[in-house]
């Protein structure tokens, strides 16, 4: 377990300080990120924690394939609703999707997100609440605005 959690802070680390391609490319660790997701129930939070943070990370390189990154949401929708959860693997869940979903705010399919009341309410109660740190909850607003310019008429 301690390796995962190492590799997965690693990775993070590189991902964080290189906006550019990867070698392998980014799509390969979403696999990895992906299969962690899956298994979240049978990782530790510290674990999980890390590999959303790694993603949080991944979406911001802009080299990821959308695709297999919207094909992460509906897992992480599944996670920062889960109350009884790590709050931060609540917040990190809550900022990857987010942020997901921000970089194609235009599109239908993030709109059909957004305006989903499950999805909707349980963001606006995270926002009410308070974060260990200011950075995660300033980008989770700002992309839940940036989803609802597309939709704001439906909210």
């Amino acid at each position: 377990m301690q390796v995962y959690q190492t590799a997965f802070a690693l990775l993070g680390h590189v991902l964080a300080n290189d906006s550019g391609p990867t070698e392998p490319e980014v799509d390969v660790f979403l696999e990895l990120i992906g299969a962690r997701l899956d298994s979240a129930a049978s990782v530790s939070s510290k674990i999980r924690g890390n590999v959303l943070w790694v993603l949080m990370h991944a979406v911001d390189n802009r080299s990821a394939s959308d695709q297999l990154l919207l094909g992460l949401v509906e897992r992480l929708i599944a996670i920062f609703k889960r109350t009884d959860d790590s709050p931060v693997c609540i917040i990190y869940a809550a900022c990857a999707m987010t942020s997901i979903c921000a970089r194609r705010a235009s599109e239908q399919v993030v709109v059909d997100i957004i305006t989903r009341p499950d999805v909707f309410l349980h963001l606006c109660g995270l926002l009410r609440a308070k974060f260990p740190r200011t950075t995660e909850k300033i980008a989770i607003f700002t992309n839940v605005v940036c989803m609802l310019a597309a939709a704001v008429d439906k909210v």
